[in-house]
């Protein structure tokens, strides 16, 4: 999902040193990003349509300054192109190469269905790159995309990912039942909240091929959910765990420990409140990446944690200083709870399952 796409003729170290700086760039600011990377053009926001005009221009010798969402230099300095439309619908076609290579290294295929996301988390920046209103994307063109991966490509597992899934019920409706009607036998996963969670609809999905949710969960106690904006509560989150265990998805939660606003107190809340939640995976990261354009880089710049905007194009993580981080994991586990934080090794695991040809996530090998 990247926010700018960079066109430039450069050699095997410029390229090494472009891609470790642009893993680490997110936010809304490619002005910035542009003076940093020195490329000839980049492209703000979606790139299919402004890409293509781009090519179309260089190739056929063609004015490109009018392009939405192209970033370019030229004698009075950089110059960003408002944008004004946005991607209804896109084309969904495979290239050979690149669907085998892959299918076989990750065992999936990840195609979007929606765009943008109304929530307001408060270190998010969904919303900042992909708008705050949702798009979604042609039903029946995506199950013709699915079509063409199972019965041309022997494709059986894809990851949907939209930033959440469940958010526009009636298409998702229509997508699940149209997946349904076309008698492919792909399974899929997708990131999910435990907001506007319901079992009728779960049972549906379960039908059209649904094995794997990931929640963005991030935190078990309530004083935090608030803390982080996010529009649930552990009700929510305890209800939804049981649907999916009644239904038999595999579910797992991803969580932020000592993010903003985190204590002893919030964090023995999240411990507790995991013992509740059965057949469940917990991943952990502590600390929230700070990203341009966020509630939390705008909290973060008053409390001084930064100076300037460029610093943040390396990774900044707000750490809540009211916790005692060298006891984390030792409390994560004392809860009996499956906890796999970021640093753990399942890769020799996970390739022996690759090797017996399983596919998808396969993190719920990890469960036991």
């Amino acid at each position: 999902m990247s926010q700018e796409i960079v066109i430039r003729h450069i050699n095997k170290e410029e390229l090494q040193k472009l891609l470790k700086l642009y893993k680490h760039l997110h936010g809304d600011d490619p002005e910035l990003i542009f003076d940093k990377l020195k490329p000839d053009f980049a492209v703000k926001g979606e790139g299919e349509s402004s890409l293509l005009g781009l090519i179309n221009s260089l190739e056929n010798g063609h004015d490109f300054s009018t392009i939405e969402g192209l970033v370019y230099r030229n004698d009075s300095g950089i110059h960003l192109n408002p944008r004004h439309t946005y991607t209804q619908n896109l084309d969904i076609s495979f290239n050979s190469d690149l669907v085998d290579f892959y299918f076989d290294k990750s065992g999936m295929l990840n195609i979007q269905t929606k765009r943008g996301c109304p929530y307001r988390c408060i270190y998010c920046s969904y919303p900042v790159v992909e708008g705050k209103k949702v798009r979604t994307l042609d039903a029946k063109r995506v199950v013709e995309g699915l079509k063409e991966l199972y019965f041309q490509r022997n494709i059986n597992y894809v990851f949907f990912t939209d930033s959440v899934f469940n958010i526009c019920d009636e298409y998702n409706e229509e997508l699940a039942n149209r997946i349904i009607e076309s008698n492919i036998k792909i399974s899929w996963g997708a990131y999910f909240s435990a907001h506007n969670f319901d079992r009728k609809r779960m049972e549906l999905y379960k039908k059209s091929g649904l094995t794997h949710v990931e929640f963005g969960t991030d935190s078990l106690s309530d004083k935090q959910l608030e803390n982080y904006k996010k529009h649930f509560r552990f009700d929510d989150i305890l209800k939804s765990s049981e649907i999916c265990s009644d239904l038999g998805i595999f579910y797992a939660h991803f969580l932020i420990l000592a993010g903003i606003g985190e204590t002893e107190d919030t964090l023995n809340e999240t411990f507790e409140n995991s013992r509740k939640i059965n057949h469940s995976i917990f991943f952990p990261f502590v600390g929230m990446r700070i990203y341009p354009d966020t509630e939390l880089y705008e909290i973060a710049k008053q409390e001084g944690r930064f100076s300037s905007k460029e610093e943040v194009l390396n990774p900044i993580y707000y750490i809540s200083d009211k916790v005692n981080l060298d006891t984390i994991q030792a409390r994560a586990n004392a809860t009996g709870q499956k906890w796999i934080f970021a640093d753990a090794d399942y890769s020799e695991m996970l390739e022996k399952m690759r090797a017996k040809k399983r596919k998808g996530p396969l993190w719920e090998y990890l469960r036991y």
